[in-house]
């Protein structure tokens, strides 16, 4: 999220609202917004919605570092 400037700024009962700048770290080479940074955006916002879904006393989110 700090890598892309991913901000969470809102959480509600059926979803969560975030923003990411369109700047030198998620534009393409022509200046537009690039599609991963899109995606990134997207599927940050979907698992944080999701693991608010959960059942805490049942179930634990995994995190997996990748190196």
């Amino acid at each position: 999220m700090e890598t892309l400037g991913i901000v969470i700024i809102e959480i509600g009962d059926d979803y969560v609202k975030g923003t990411m700048p369109v700047d030198e770290r998620t534009k393409q080479p022509y200046g537009i917004l690039h599609g991963g940074a899109s995606l990134g955006l997207a599927e940050t916002l979907a698992s944080t919605g999701a693991g608010l879904c959960i059942d805490n006393s049942k179930y634990k989110i995994q995190v997996l570092e990748v190196y």
